[in-house]
């Protein structure tokens, strides 16, 4: 559901599951990604103008889809601290990925 975040929450999110993992840990992570940047900024706003529409603060949890690409995934799990993240299942919009401190 990380595809519901927006990548500074991600970002966060990604350093606390880092900085938990035991020695030797992995984080594997199975979620929607976007296509290409375009598809990209394309879901990030549609889902700014329907929080607009509907008066939805920013801050509120909602269902809508701001995935990222694998490419922005990937620079944000290596930001966060991980030194290996190995994609291990793609198909269509789905990625499963592997990260390692």
């Amino acid at each position: 559901a990380f595809h519901h975040h927006t990548p500074e929450e991600r970002l966060a999110m990604y350093k606390t599951i880092c900085s938990s993992l035991l020695r030797n840990g992995v984080y594997i992570e199975g979620d929607y990604t976007a296509a290409d940047d375009a598809e990209e900024a394309a879901m990030r706003s549609a889902a700014l103008e329907a929080r607009r529409e509907h008066n939805i603060p920013e801050d509120a949890l909602v269902h809508l889809d701001t995935p990222l690409t694998l490419e922005h995934t990937r620079a944000l799990l290596l930001e966060a601290g991980f030194a290996e993240v190995e994609v291990i299942y793609t198909e269509g919009a789905t990625t499963v990925l592997i990260a390692k401190p």
